[in-house]
């Protein structure tokens, strides 16, 4: 293994839920929204043992404001995203060229994966159809060190530059944040992204990110690509998932941003400036929700 560029693995806290000192919700309840909560309960219960009809009509109206006050901020949201467009849209004009008008910034593509044999051979297929300079790109496949099913599939497809196999040593937690980690703690790079295994990105999308990021502050750790199912049309599942991600990805997360809310990442597609997102420390390995988390950390950060 290269020698690291940063130490994203390393424990340095004695409490096991946060080894690397990432903000846990350890503490759910607070002191007096614990009492608050007792109170409420016994008082619930009082009301009711006199007068139920009225408790329940009172707690039904309480439920009903609530939920529309939810709705009512969502139709906020997409209100703001319609009013205010957020997307960036990068012209084929503006990809022509790199942004400093020399050269493509430096690339690298993780992609984690974990008994993933059957779609490897395809995702490849599908990453070389990528519009981006070879040597300014690096596809690092993070692969656990004994993965018998993936690691000798990937063995055999004989891959050439950019792509690299990481082998991912054994330890815990074995998680797929764990897997970022190692994988980027070494090497040089300007941009990175992250992807799924079954992930189809369009040809131009590294292109686009690499724009964006030359229009956006520097400050701008990460852009969150627009993702869709290709699938769209199989079933009426697949057609509810597409809806569910057109909505979110071209309506609610437009408006968050209009508001200046912190951004819940997606778990692929995030394009991130390499050097942020190791001065972050990564991801939380110890956190199922490690992107989402990671866009909150990036957001308090500044």
């Amino acid at each position: 293994m290269p020698k690291k560029i940063c130490d994203l693995t390393t424990h340095i806290s004695p409490n096991p839920l946060s080894p690397r000192g990432f903000p846990q919700a350890t503490l759910n309840l607070c002191r007096w929204q614990k009492w608050a909560i007792a109170i409420f309960l016994v008082i619930t219960v009082v009301w009711a043992l006199f007068d139920y009809r009225s408790e329940l009509f009172v707690l039904n109206a309480a439920l009903t404001i609530f939920y529309l006050l939810t709705t009512l901020y969502r139709m906020l949201i997409i209100d703001l995203s319609l009013r205010k467009p957020r997307e960036m849209v990068i012209t084929p004009e503006e990809m022509a060229e790199p942004p400093n008008g020399k050269e493509w910034p430096r690339y690298m593509i993780i992609l984690p994966m974990y008994h993933e044999a059957a779609v490897l051979p395809q995702l490849v297929e599908g990453l070389k159809k990528l519009d981006y300079p070879k040597d300014r790109l690096e596809i690092r496949l993070l692969i656990e060190e004994d993965d018998d099913e993936t690691m000798p599939v990937a063995r055999e497809l004989n891959l050439e530059p950019p792509f690299v196999i990481v082998p991912i040593p054994k330890s815990y937690p074995r998680t797929k944040p764990k897997a970022c980690n190692v994988g980027i703690e070494y090497g040089e790079a300007d941009l990175l992204v992250i992807y799924d295994a079954e992930d189809q990105p369009e040809p131009d999308q590294l292109k686009k990110a690499a724009v964006a990021f030359s229009k956006s502050a520097s400050n701008v750790a990460c852009i969150q690509a627009k993702l869709g199912y290709y699938n769209s049309d199989w079933n009426l599942l697949t057609k509810c998932f597409t809806a569910e991600y057109a909505t979110w990805f071209g309506l609610c997360l437009p408006g968050v941003d209009s508001l200046q809310a912190p951004i819940p990442l997606g778990g692929t597609s995030n394009h991130f400036r390499l050097d942020i997102l190791r001065q972050a420390g990564g991801w939380d390995e110890y956190n199922v929700t490690e992107d989402c988390d990671l866009g909150l950390r990036l957001f308090e950060n500044g």
